[in-house]
């Protein structure tokens, strides 16, 4: 069966099996010939495991039956619907043609069965008011209608007085429900109740209780009491620690902290005593701990002694301060601290002893305040039993003071127990604070004022090479200095120039320019004809063949564009092409004559243009094409020469692109003709491009000129004649053929 659905009842055919389930659908399996499985037309198959019968929504049984061959269920709503063959009229339908019915099928005659049973092919029911009722097979009278051999296709009532029944062991309390479904079959017992709305018994809700049988109502468990259950038949005591004040709880109620129970059966909690404390649930109070104190009755817990204050009896409604001079830094002391040396408590209910702070100290245990250090003297650290004289480099003009103030950057001292600093002279220094002496200034550095801190670097574009200076000097033209507190300058390399002093770097030269020399202080221009692509170089470069340029200081040199060429080196410009040439990319060193089969007419051209259709260039380097003569023709562009017109064409006119086939009735038997001959009287040009004209044949005639057949008496055709003539011709020509053989 599947997964979370269990069999309430299950009954056996003929090779096939039926279960009513939990959920009140049923499901069959088996064989299913005759559509006994109850799944639809379309269902054929036997089933090795159970399938749900076809059910509309909601349909839902609460008795199942099976036979031979068929099965019937009762619905919830009151109908039955049979299934399976039908050859005696099993499924109730007044017919007995319809051999099955595939599908669940109400049972015709609005009948409310109850129960019904069915033996082989014969079904039998009683309905609610106990009549009873059959149908199917009726071969031996089983359907106790007082005949037989003849089937009951509808149910039909059983014929016997008085016509009443009881459905016995399926329904022992005849309260309707048959048992399968029915939790109280026996009737009302203890821990239930009969519900005379429902006409049924019920199980006892929570916090009630039924000690007997036949009951009309449920009874509240009373005060002191609960259940937590259904269907019981006493109520339990509270426990201990535990009450009920209302009636029917389903739980007792824990005594809430605070308060405490030790009987069993209560209504009520006692509140707890001052000093003391309990939890929830508790069945006795308990005396607040030392360290611990409670002043209120009827409480949870107990207060900690807070930190500062203390508790050295137990059941304490109260917590007594910490004394000047003692301390107590956690709760839930049981007495207090006397403050250290080096430490020191002010207050009454001090919660810790406080460290002498820094620049203080004490020397004995319990004071209330620390003492200050002398001038000259610090104390660096918190809680100090002792002060301590200031070092040399360290001076300090106060008393209770934490430390000794360093000398400044700029200054110094050389003794203990100073009290003030000293400045260093100018051209002299110090950097660092705590100093007992200065440092000179050294080269590529100057010192201008008394009391520095610092030497001041020469800036970039300035140097010295001295010591104990006041200032730097600049730079000269040709000369830089790139970073600080440089003690010298240098040279600008080849390539680099500058024309002022105090250069922090020197110029990078510009592309298109040059320089010779290191120390430069300007650049030169690359001179025309030359050219620098790349800064900071010490020469130019010489212009390419094919290249030119213009003007001085150029960073490229030009390609000479197309139509224009130069074969030498370091040139200002580029030479045109002639007529008849051409220079068809960038930068070429020459010139390149136009080929035969192309012409150019202009000079500074890039491209040679092809003869045109109907004209020809004959030979390379032409300035013009050739237009093709009359009866001569060209088909493609930039041709050597023309084609002359084959025999069968012509060519009208000069400049002809595509020679022209001579129509029927007329031909040309010569090459370079420029027109067509018309076929002559009594001759005839059949076919387009012909070469020749044909005689008419014997027997026919052509009175005109440019005729493509010739006239023939009625009756006669063209083509018989030539058929005829063609054979006399083979048969002449094969005579003559053997004559010549003969000869030789």
């Amino acid at each position: 069966f599947p997964s979370g659905y269990t069999p309430v009842s299950i009954s056996a055919g003929d090779d096939f099996s039926c279960a009513l389930m939990d959920n009140r659908k049923v499901m069959c399996w088996g064989e299913n010939n005759d559509g006994r499985l109850g799944q639809g037309p379309l269902a054929t198959d036997d089933e090795t495991t159970p399938v749900w019968v076809s059910m509309e929504n909601g349909e839902t049984a609460h008795f199942l039956d099976i036979g031979t061959k068929s099965a019937c269920m009762i619905l919830d709503s009151g109908e039955t619907k049979c299934w399976g063959t039908n050859e005696e009229g099993q499924i109730g339908q007044g017919d007995t043609n319809i051999d099955y019915y595939p599908t669940p099928t109400e049972v015709s005659g609005n009948h409310d069965f109850v129960a019904l049973s069915i033996n082989s092919d014969t079904i039998c029911a009683i309905t609610s008011d106990a009549e009873g009722y059959c149908w199917g097979d009726n071969e031996a009278g089983q359907t106790g209608r007082g005949s037989i051999d003849t089937d009951e296709p509808t149910p039909s009532e059983i014929l016997f007085t008085p016509n009443h029944l009881m459905l016995d062991d399926r329904d022992p309390d005849e309260d309707g429900i048959l048992s399968i479904f029915d939790p109280f079959p026996r009737g009302c017992i203890p821990g239930s109740w009969f519900n005379s709305t429902l006409g049924d018994c019920q199980w006892n809700s929570p916090g009630h209780y039924t000690d007997q049988a036949e009951l009309t109502q449920e009874i509240p468990c009373p005060i002191g009491s609960y259940q937590p259950y259904t269907g019981q038949s006493s109520c339990l005591l509270s426990p201990s620690g535990n009450y009920t004040d209302v009636e029917a709880s389903i739980t007792p109620t824990p005594c809430p902290a605070g308060q405490y129970q030790p009987a069993e059966g209560q209504t009520a909690c006692i509140e707890n005593d001052a000093g003391h404390f309990s939890l929830e649930g508790s069945v006795e109070q308990d005396p607040c701990p030392k360290g611990t104190y409670q002043p209120s009755t009827g409480q949870a817990d107990c207060l900690n002694a807070d930190p500062g204050h203390f508790v050295n009896v137990t059941g304490s409604t109260s917590q007594t301060p910490c004394s000047q001079g003692t301390y107590s830094s956690t709760s839930m002391a049981e007495s207090c601290t006397e403050a250290s040396l080096g430490y020191h408590a002010p207050n009454t209910g001090s919660t810790e002893q406080t460290e002498c702070a820094v620049g203080t100290f004490a020397d004995e245990t319990g004071l209330a305040q620390c003492k200050d250090t002398a001038p000259g003297h610090f104390v660096a650290s918190t809680g100090a039993s002792s002060e301590t004289p200031c070092p040399p480099s360290q001076y300090q003009p106060l008393g209770g003071q934490s430390s000794c103030l360093l000398t400044d950057p700029g200054h110094y001292t050389t003794s203990d127990g100073s009290i003030e600093q000293t400045e260093c002279t100018w051209g002299y220094y110090q950097s660092e604070s705590g100093s007992i002496r200065c440092l000179t200034s050294k080269p590529g550095h100057y010192v201008n004022q008394s009391g520095a801190a610092e030497q001041t670097p020469c800036s970039p574009g300035s140097f010295q090479n001295q010591y104990v200076k006041r200032e730097c000097i600049e730079a000269f033209e040709g000369y830089f200095v790139a970073e600080a507190a440089s003690p010298s300058q240098t040279r600008c390399p080849l390539g680099y120039y500058t024309d002022s002093r105090g250069s922090l770097e020197c110029n990078l030269v510009s592309p298109g320019h040059y320089t010779t020399t290191e120390g430069a202080t300007a650049q030169t221009p690359c001179s025309n004809g030359t050219y620098q692509p790349e800064s900071g170089q010490s020469s130019c470069h010489y212009a390419d063949e094919g290249h030119h340029v213009p003007e001085e200081g150029a960073s490229q040199q030009i390609p000479c564009p197309p139509g224009s060429f130069q074969a030498l080196t370091a040139m200002q410009f580029c030479i045109d092409t002639d007529p008849g040439y051409h220079t068809p990319e960038p930068g070429m060193t020459e010139q390149i004559i136009c080929s035969a089969g192309t012409f150019q007419p202009d000079a500074g051209q890039g491209i040679c243009h092809q003869a045109d259709k109907g004209h020809y260039v004959l030979i390379s380097g032409m300035t013009k094409q050739t237009i093709c003569l009359a009866g001569w023709y060209q088909p493609e562009v930039g041709q050597l020469e023309c084609l002359q017109a084959q025999p069968g064409y012509y060519s009208p006119a000069a400049g002809t692109a595509d020679q022209i086939a001579c129509e029927p009735g007329t031909y040309q038997g010569r090459t370079g003709a420029s027109n067509c001959n018309n076929a002559e009287i009594d001759h005839y040009v059949e076919a387009a491009a012909s070469t020749s004209q044909t005689p008419c044949p014997e027997g026919s005639s052509q009175p005109l000129e440019a005729q493509s057949e010739c006239i023939f008496p009625p009756g006669l055709s063209t083509q018989t004649i030539l058929l005829v003539a063609g054979s006399v011709g083979v048969i002449l020509i094969t005579g003559l053929v053997l004559i010549m053989r003969r000869k030789n």
